[in-house]
């Protein structure tokens, strides 16, 4: 790989090295310019490099195209490499500054007036995990935003009172993808239980899509004596109507399975109705479910 200094740059860099770093390396133009003509080294884009001893990545091409325009990885790149659920390294994004070049061979570039700070992850440049919350807002749909915020507040990387003072700063200045995140806070309270999945979230939302009003996330019922009887997916408690997600992945194993029926026993002997949905209903059966529910909530033993 020629000298230790390029090597190590190499190494550190996903196989890829700009034209200056290869100068700052201690090589000159003509050195540089054999390198390519040789094989040894390809040309990415202009300027930038890729050894051929090191085979091409998504993180090596995500780089190089951030090198070529002087970008950040951003939207659905940043995303990934945020290790955010539901996203791949399917496609490439960045954002340059307003007025720098839109067109490059096989990425997505993005314009922005606010580029702000970016943060460093697996030696890309990318923007900040609340930066891309907005960011998304403008190239997927609004359920997954809500999925991404999910995530974020289960896992304690923001809070909502900083979500909510990001969507002051940037809705004022009218970026796109203010909208999707509104959508998703909207009704949030400091209290507010989040979901432990994007599925319960979804559910959610098909049924406050279908005219009912939003069920409680994660809700816990007790006894009378205060002693914890079940925690459920969804509960209008009001009505003493639960829902519950069977799903496959965490349902189907022997303890789960027999954990459930108990608990859902436990619930219907202490005068709450449950209704179990799975996957296929919730892709399948829309009015179904919606007539399901409604009926619950309106049977004579549900609370007023």
């Amino acid at each position: 790989m020629g000298t230790e200094a390029q090597a190590a740059i190499f190494r550190a860099n996903h196989g890829v090295i700009t034209r200056e770093q290869a100068r700052s390396s201690g090589l000159t133009n003509r050195q540089i310019d054999y390198r390519v003509s040789t094989g040894e080294w390809v040309r990415v884009y202009p300027a930038v490099y890729r050894h051929t001893a090191i085979a091409p990545t998504w993180h090596s091409e995500m780089l190089a195209a951030c090198h070529s325009v002087g970008g950040i990885a951003s939207h659905r790149s940043a995303a990934y490499l945020h290790g955010f659920e539901g996203f791949r390294p399917s496609r490439r994004e960045l954002v340059v500054a307003h007025g720098q070049p839109r067109q490059l061979r096989g990425v997505t570039v993005h314009q922005s007036t606010q580029m702000g700070s970016f943060e460093v992850v697996n030696r890309i440049p990318c923007t900040g995990p609340l930066r891309t919350v907005i960011d998304l807002g403008a190239v997927v749909s609004r359920s997954s935003v809500s999925d991404v915020v999910d995530e974020l507040l289960r896992t304690r990387r923001t809070t909502l009172a900083e979500l909510k003072a990001l969507l002051r700063q940037d809705g004022a200045r009218g970026r796109s993808g203010t909208a999707a995140l509104r959508h998703s806070l909207g009704g949030r309270g400091e209290k507010s239980p989040v979901p432990l999945s994007s599925w319960s979230r979804r559910f959610s939302d098909l049924l406050t899509g279908g005219g009912l009003t939003p069920p409680v996330c994660e809700y816990r019922i007790v006894d009378a004596a205060g002693q914890l009887l079940a925690q459920v997916d969804l509960a209008y408690p009001e009505y003493n109507v639960a829902i519950e997600l069977d799903s496959v992945r965490w349902h189907m194993n022997h303890s789960s399975f027999t954990g459930d029926r108990q608990r859902w026993n436990r619930l219907m002997l202490a005068g709450w109705s449950v209704l179990v949905f799975t996957w296929s209903d919730y892709k399948n059966r829309v009015p179904q479910v919606l007539d399901e529910v409604r009926r619950a909530l309106a049977a004579p033993n549900s609370r007023n």
